[in-house]
This record gives C-alpha cells, structure tokens and sequence, in this order.
C-alpha cells in the first residue's frame, strides 16, 4: 500500500556542516545536485568557499525548463571575483565545469591544466572513436 505522508527529515547547509566538521581545508568537492547548485552557492559565504583547492560542478544550465542560465552566470561570476579560475570542459553549456582556488593554483598551474585536459580529451575522443 502506497501513502502520501509526507515525512520531514532533519538536514544541514553544506555551509553548516563544514563549520560542525570544523574543516578547514578541503581539496576537491564535486558537486552534482541535479540544479539545486544554484541554492548551494546562494546559502554558502565566501570564507568557506575560500578553503576549497578545486571546485567541480555539473550545472544543469542545458535543461531549458529549470531557466537556470542567469544564476549559473552569476555563480561563476562569483567564483571568480572570490578567487577562482574557472575552466568549462562543456562546448555549449555548463555541464562539466572545474574551478581552481588562486590561493592554491598558479596561473601557470591553471595554463597547464587548462589546456592540456582539453587536449588530451580530444585526443581520447578522437583516439577510441579510431578504435571503435
């Protein structure tokens, strides 16, 4: 029997959970919320934004009914007035985008890592394509 009870469950901001954790340093976060990103970046400060090395984020700016492209531009903005590089892996969206702290990235570091992922998923994209 299926029922329509609406059951409520505790939960915590990502904001609130890294100051319970007491973390003060994290190296990578990949965050794929299915477009709720846009409240995750709205309800987190910049301060604990500032102690993560490199941020990987699947906007689901490609899915025209959530009409999420201007808040996904402002997020960028964002990060990128609070220090970090941003580099879109995705052609025609913001599908698969990573940012790079400055306080941990050279520009030479972002250079490097910029454009030689993008040239070897090209490369492996071109390569089994061949094989296949």
């Amino acid at each position: 029997m299926q029922s329509n009870a609406i059951i409520k469950v505790p939960s915590i901001s990502f904001e609130n959970f890294i100051n319970l954790v007491n973390v003060n340093k994290i190296d990578l976060i990949k965050i794929d919320i299915e477009g709720a990103e846009i409240l995750l970046f709205n309800s987190t400060s910049s301060k604990t934004l500032a102690k993560i090395s490199q941020i990987s984020i699947e906007f689901h700016d490609f899915i025209a009914s959530l009409k999420m492209e201007k808040e996904v531009e402002g997020i960028i903005k964002r990060l990128e007035e609070d220090g970090f590089y941003q580099i879109n892996f995705s052609r025609l969206n913001h599908y698969d985008v990573l940012f790079l702290n400055r306080r941990v990235y050279t520009y030479l570091d972002y250079i490097k890592i910029k454009y030689f992922a993008r040239f070897y998923e090209i490369v492996k994209r071109k390569y089994f394509k061949m094989i296949n």
